[in-house]
Formats: C-alpha cells, structure tokens, sequence
C-alpha cells in the first residue's frame, strides 16, 4: 500500500513490481543480471520498466547512485547510464 511506502520509504523492494519482467528476463538474462549488479553495488530495490528494456535501481544516497553509474559505465559501456533524483511526496529517490 502507498501507507506502508511513506511509513517505510527505504524498505522498497517488496513495492517494485512488474509482471512482465519475469518472461521478459527469461528471454533476455541481462536483464537479471543487471539487478543482481544494480543490488550489489548499492542498490535498495531493482525493476524493469514496463515491457523493458530499462532497468533501474533506487539508491538511498544519492552518493551510492552516482558511484554505481560510474561503475555501470564501465560495465555497460554500450548502455545509456544516469543517476538522478525524483521528488515523491517531499521524499528525494534516488535512481
């Protein structure tokens, strides 16, 4: 529930849901191997968007976001790569 979110912002996985990520993943390993990536550099919570291909992680500090792209840079050099900020509620996300 949104409550549950705002009650525990950082405590997001259980909320990043997409149906589609699982066939999609299925078909396309890199999509889970990039989350893998995304939680052990830092990461709180992955997704895939919608039908793909982007997948994000959300970070806590916005310290943590613009370590990972760096390094995401390097092991994704072909790949588009942005950290950023989103405003929700009065809560800044990191992504």
């Amino acid at each position: 529930s949104i409550q549950a979110f705002v009650d525990r912002p950082w405590n997001v996985q259980p909320f990043m849901e997409n149906d589609l990520e699982s066939v999609t993943a299925g078909d396309c390993p890199v999509i889970a191997q990039i989350k893998q990536w995304l939680l052990k550099n830092g990461a709180i919570g992955t997704l895939m968007t919608g039908s793909g291909p982007t997948v994000f992680g959300v970070f806590r500090h916005i310290e943590n976001a613009q370590a990972a792209e760096a390094e995401a840079r390097k092991a994704w050099p072909t790949c588009w790569v942005q950290a950023t900020t989103v405003l929700q509620n009065g809560l800044k996300i990191y992504i």
